[in-house]
């Protein structure tokens, strides 16, 4: 599968304010391995808005990102 926009930004996200990706994924529902550089499957939209939902994070915001 290839890369997805929106799973690198959350991981670079996570990775720049010094997160635990395996509690957040634990936390959101998710699983970690998505939460990874080397992920093999990207996050799917409702991983994704759990994910804004848990981090208070506003999905609008993520695409200005991009």
């Amino acid at each position: 599968m290839g890369k997805s926009k929106v799973t690198d930004y959350m991981i670079r996200y996570i990775e720049e304010n010094r997160m635990d990706a395996k509690s957040l994924a634990a936390h959101a529902g998710i699983d970690a391995g998505k939460l990874r550089k080397d992920y093999k499957e990207p996050l799917d939209a409702e991983e994704f808005l759990s994910l804004c939902a848990y981090l208070g994070i506003r999905p609008e915001q993520v695409q200005r990102m991009l």
